[in-house]
């Protein structure tokens, strides 16, 4: 048989193939997008203002924000608050740059201020973007990030996210995956280690954006939109190797780009079973 995600505890499972999983407010709007994570913990997607809310895609089943005003927001941490393992593997199509650091999914707050000062609640966003360095593909944590070079626009990427407790500036600590084939890290800058906050009231998970450092929240402030479709994305809490593996040879099957993935992957030539 077919092996799906279903198959593992997952935080977040957004499945665009179809519209099963989407709600909507009129016409292509999406006001609700359903979490299909088997974590209890796991709490879906929404968007109740419309000129907030992304556009569904049935032609390239995906869902589309516009890098401007579109985002949608989940209650809770979805089980990972603080600094555990975390997978995340996506398949994604940046439309345009819209600047550095252009955060697609983000778990948690940015650092808030108190009298001028950081607090330091540190976020888990993932980015694409503009430029090398600093920018471009990488990790954000609000006090932090861990670059990995330069990304093309209107190109279906199957990404792999994989952070692991501790410094950003390890070695270790954080790792990027396209298309199967792990990538260098370009740059890193400012020490931290992650303390993934809640926020007291409101959505404290994000996709199309993300809160930066310095904010208490979305919208508004330093907010950081991507214009981006968002095919499928799949977090676990877990470092596993074979089980993003899996979750990279499942989703490279179903979506046309087996044959991006390198020889030697286990899922090369056949979809996992």
């Amino acid at each position: 048989d077919e092996w799906t995600p279903a198959q593992l505890t997952t935080s977040i499972w957004l499945d665009a193939y179809n519209d099963s999983d989407i709600s909507f407010s009129s016409g292509t709007n999406v006001n609700a997008w359903t979490n299909k994570g088997s974590n209890a913990l796991s709490t879906n997607f929404t968007q109740n203002s419309s000129l907030l809310q992304p556009v569904y895609d049935s032609v390239n089943k995906c869902v589309t924000f516009n890098g401007v005003a579109h985002y949608m927001g989940a209650n809770g941490l979805q089980d990972l608050a603080g600094d555990p393992n975390v997978t995340t593997v996506a398949v994604i199509d940046f439309v345009t740059k819209v600047g550095v650091n252009d955060r697609f999914l983000q778990i948690g707050k940015g650092g808030e201020t108190s009298s001028g000062s950081e607090i330091g609640q540190t976020a888990l966003a993932i980015c694409g973007g503009t430029g090398t360095g600093n920018g471009g593909w990488s990790f954000r944590y609000n006090t932090g990030f861990r670059s990995f070079g330069s990304l093309n626009t209107n190109t279906q990427y199957l990404t792999s996210w994989v952070k692991r407790p501790g410094s950003t500036l390890s070695a270790t600590s954080s790792e990027f995956v396209r298309n199967g084939s792990a990538v260098s890290v370009d740059s890193n800058g400012s020490d931290t280690t992650v303390d993934i906050t809640a926020y007291s009231a409101g959505p404290s998970t994000f996709i199309g954006a993300g809160p930066g450092g310095w904010e208490s929240g979305l919208p508004g402030g330093s907010t950081f939109y991507a214009n981006i479709k968002i095919h499928e994305l799949v977090t676990i809490k877990s470092v596993d190797v074979g089980n993003r593996q899996r979750l990279e040879g499942y989703m490279a099957w179903r979506w046309g780009l087996e044959g991006n993935l390198p020889v030697g992957h286990p899922y090369k030539t056949a979809a996992p079973t």
